[in-house]
């Protein structure tokens, strides 16, 4: 306690929790420098280079200037180099050769403690050294729930404050030029390298988390305020924390991987002048992504075709029907990368890609209308998000979390401290001996996983790109342009669960699980009492062995109808099966996995509660994983689009464009490439049922319908040579001259938005099905709620009764509503005075938001507040802008 601060003696309205402030500066510096060469060997030979460097390093403000300071972590270090070269030589005047080379390098460190604050903080504490283990220095992430934290953590360094990531790309390209009568042929090749070292861990030194059932008198069970016998449980969250009374808490193992990939393309297309009125582009490129290897060969996938190396690849029960013992195959396990495969999914050897584009002026006497169209197929360089996924989670084997035991520990039997700087050692568990990468073990694990993986045989994401417009020189100076543009998207990257729970159809009755299961959801959300309940023969006929099981003591306060039940009830085997359902409502695949998997309630006399089906456990759910998630190429998307464009090339200083674009894009999941399993947790961008991927397929995150741009520069018509003033002598030019006006504005339609709910599982064991929309379209926009907040809806708890949570095998609704669109101007005035021919003097004053409009974010709805499980009266309240507040700057630059 000693390292925590004391209150603050001059702070208003301190409460037991909330008692201290601090403030201080974290300063930052960030130098840079660019050196440019251009050389002229010949009249044929120009070469050009350029090298470029950035230094930037600040560390945070310590608020607690101890060892276990929250807030300010260590020292943040950036570095970034370009190198380029490029070298034009011209055989003849119509044979030209180019080559580039360029090599980007950055690093970037961050450590999430402040070294100067004690070198040896872990030793200094008491915690085992093996939690160095990781190679990152520090003090373990504690959470003190109920007090107010000062950084993330109320104590010890962030958990994901570590990081370290280096990154190299290289490049190569050489293209010959061609000119043979009215062709223009060209033909190229390149090659890229690129190389990235990626550590972000969650909890290298630990993460623990402290509540009051550490201090209660009974404990409470679950945390509740009162105990069994009805007694106030009491407890303290700082007083837990003092006792060394840990309620839950983890840290990782996690290796550093190096990974690197190579692309390769060549080219040719012909530029092809077919007659003075139509021009042809004809092209062709053909690309190879290899798939990315690790240094050490540590990538690793998952085939569900290997016999499993658990439990010696068998799977043994007792036949719930027969009693009769059963042992069938136990496929699916990890592979390894090795000398002869050192990837995780084979290289897609088939990129080839056509295109085509033509320009025409279709009136003889005229070139003032060009009509001009193409098409092309263009494939993804992609994999950033295996990449960071890879790097971040590691796969099977890889990376590794170690939960304590101590969440499992009583105040009768956790273990004590014996001094205020000794940590018990069985607090926190060793890590497993060796290195990287483990192995599975040789029994079948203590219930199921959550994990991730990629398809074996992943292919290249494309896409089909087309377009046609016409354009039109109109009178002083102005162009109309009117475009239609279309983007097909396909095989694009998506993660799915390939260890979903099987929609297993009873070929008795025709009925499929998730069928079988919405008749149970519906019946407990509509309150049928269980004994009212009618058979249903996909219950019956699937796990007859549950008829008479019932567990009043566990389910008798959540089953609807239980307090009129006999003593002797015994129920249907639909009616035990309604009781586990109607206690896990919303959240269906909880009483599937006790239904299927044996031992994960541990209640009745059956492994599986309330009886395994008919087919044995593990029928539904996969032996060894709850979720098994995969990237694949499983996405599509469609955008159209009409443009129309109004340009007014620069006269009477005058340059003036306006946009004005109609367009709709739909996708299966807008962010796929860039999130993972933990990232998506709760933005509807994952697949979530398997069964059915284009569940979610609605209109993109970034849709607007309509959009308009415009942009301009004018020269105010002022001082010498100007249509005003235009013979003024030179100090009064020098006050009025030289002036200039620009600026761009853009307004949007709004943007789309999807009503999450944070405790929804009914089709997928980790990733929770949106609401649907069920009841009318509510009102939109920004509102102020009853609180005086802004928020989406205009009736909040009307709007909250409009939507349902999903029932099983729904995967939900994802962007049926619209929030506000984005509107903003930015503007600038600048004024430019000659001192000489090679030096002058300009002043810029830039004004961003120039209305200081104020635009809400409705991407932050699913995450913060969106869910239906808030109260109704802030449902839907805005938490952050689309817009920034109103900025100026203004410079003085001379040049010379």
């Amino acid at each position: 306690m000693s390292l925590f601060p004391l209150p603050t003696p001059t702070m208003a309205n301190p409460t037991l929790y909330k008692n201290w402030t601090a403030s201080g500066a974290t300063p930052n510096s960030n130098d840079q420098f660019d050196v440019r060469i251009d050389h002229r060997f010949s009249e044929k030979n120009l070469l050009s280079a350029k090298y470029s460097q950035e230094w930037s390093s600040y560390t945070g403000y310590d608020c607690f200037k101890t060892v276990i300071d929250p807030c300010g972590g260590g020292s943040n270090k950036s570095t970034a180099h370009i190198f380029a070269i490029n070298d034009t030589y011209t055989f003849t005047p119509t044979l030209l050769l180019t080559t580039t080379f360029g090599i980007t390098r950055g690093a970037m460190l961050i450590f999430a403690y402040n070294s100067s604050l004690g070198s040896d903080p872990l030793s200094t504490l008491g915690f085992p050294s093996y939690l160095k283990g990781n190679g990152f220095n520090g003090v373990p992430a504690m959470f003190i729930n109920d007090y107010a934290n000062a950084g993330f953590p109320n104590a010890g360094n962030d958990p994901y404050g570590n990081y370290k990531q280096g990154e190299l790309t290289g490049q190569l390209a050489g293209m010959v030029t061609k000119i043979h009568g009215p062709h223009e042929l060209k033909f190229g090749a390149e090659g890229r390298l690129h190389q990235q070292n990626y550590i972000q861990t969650n909890a290298p030194l630990g993460y623990f988390n402290f509540d009051n059932r550490g201090s209660s008198i009974c404990p409470a069970v679950g945390g509740a305020s009162t105990c069994n016998d009805g007694t106030t449980a009491g407890g303290d969250d700082m007083a837990s924390f003092m006792m060394g009374q840990v309620q839950s808490g983890f840290y990782e193992i996690q290796f550093q991987p190096a990974t690197e990939n190579y692309q390769y393309a060549v080219f040719a297309q012909d530029n092809w002048k077919a007659t003075h009125k139509l021009t042809l582009n004809l092209g062709l490129r053909y690309d190879v992504s290899l798939p990315r290897t690790d240094r050490f060969n540590r990538q690793n996938w998952f085939d569900p075709n290997v016999v499993s190396p658990l439990n010696n690849g068998t799977f043994s029960y007792t036949d719930p029907i027969s009693g009769n013992p059963v042992t069938r195959p136990l496929l699916g396990g990890e592979v390894f990368a090795n000398s002869h495969q050192r990837t995780n999914y084979v290289t897609d050897w088939r990129d080839i890609q056509p295109r085509f584009g033509f320009a025409w002026l279709p009136f003889a006497d005229s070139t003032r209308t060009v009509i001009r169209g193409g098409y092309g197929i263009y494939y993804d360089h992609f994999g950033q998000g295996i990449v960071d996924s890879f790097d971040r989670n590691g796969s099977f084997g890889l990376t590794t979390t170690i939960p304590n035991p101590i969440g499992q520990y009583t105040i009768d039997n956790s273990p004590r401290f014996s001094s205020v700087d000794t940590i018990p050692p069985a607090l926190i568990a060793a890590p497993p001996t060796g290195g990287f990468p483990k192995l599975a073990p040789s029994g079948l694990p203590d219930g199921v996983a959550n994990s991730w993986g990629v398809d074996d045989k992943m292919k290249t994401p494309y896409s089909h790109v087309f377009d046609f417009s016409i354009s039109r020189e109109l009178r002083r100076n102005f162009v109309l342009d009117v475009a239609y543009i279309g983007r097909l998207g396909r095989r694009l990257l998506q993660e799915e669960d390939m260890a979903m729970p099987l929609d297993i159809v009873d070929k008795q009755s025709g009925t499929d699980y998730f069928a079988a299961a919405t008749l149970l959801s519906k019946a407990a959300a509509n309150g049928t009492p269980i004994q009212s309940l009618a058979k249903i023969p996909y219950w019956e006929n699937m796990f007859p062995a549950a008829a008479g099981v019932y567990d009043g003591a566990d389910f008798g306060s959540c089953t609807p109808g239980s307090a009129t039940l006999p003593g002797n009830f015994s129920p249907t085997a639909t009616q035990a099966m309604y009781s586990s359902y109607a206690c896990a409502l919303h959240n269906e695949t909880l009483p599937l996995i006790f239904a299927d998997v044996p031992g994960e309630l541990g209640l009745g006399p059956n492994p599986c509660f309330p009886a395994c089906s008919k087919l044995g456990p593990n029928a539904y759910f996969n032996p060894q994983f709850a979720s098994l998630y995969s990237w694949r190429g499983a996405g599509t998307s469609s955008y159209h689009a009409l443009q129309v464009t109004i340009r007014h090339g620069m006269t009477q200083g005058l340059q003036w464009d306006f946009n004005y674009t109609y367009s709709k894009s739909i996708d299966i999941g807008s962010n796929a490439e860039r999130v993972n399993n933990v990232d998506a947790y709760y933005q509807a961008d994952q697949i979530i049922n398997s069964w059915s991927p284009a569940q979610l397929r609605g209109v993109s995150d970034f849709d607007t319908t309509h959009q308009f741009n415009t942009n301009w520069v004018y020269q105010l018509p002022f001082g010498r040579g100007k249509r005003l003033a235009g013979s003024s002598g030179r100090l009064l030019n020098a006050v009025i001259g030289g002036w200039q006006w620009s600026g761009l504005a853009r307004w949007t339609s709004g943007f789309p938005t999807t009503i999450e709910t944070f405790t929804s599982f009914p089709t997928d064991w980790y990733l929770p099905s949106t609401a649907i929309l069920s009841g009318p379209r509510p009102q939109t926009g920004t509102f102020l709620n009853q609180n005086g907040n802004p928020g989406l809806f205009k009736d909040p708890v009307a709007a909250q009764g409009d939507f349902r949570y999903s029932l099983p095998g729904e995967s939900g609704q994802r962007n049926e509503l619209r929030g506000p669109g984005y509107f903003g101007i930015d503007s600038g005035l600048s004024k430019l005075w000659s001192v000489t021919e090679s030096q002058s003097l300009k002043f810029s004053w830039e004004v961003f938001n120039v209305t200081n409009a104020v635009r809400f974010d409705v991407a932050s709805l699913p995450q913060n507040t969106g869910q239906l499980e808030q109260p109704a009266s802030v449902f839907g309240t805005y938490n952050s802008t689309l817009t920034k507040p109103r900025l100026m700057q203004f410079a003085l630059r001379y040049s010379f």
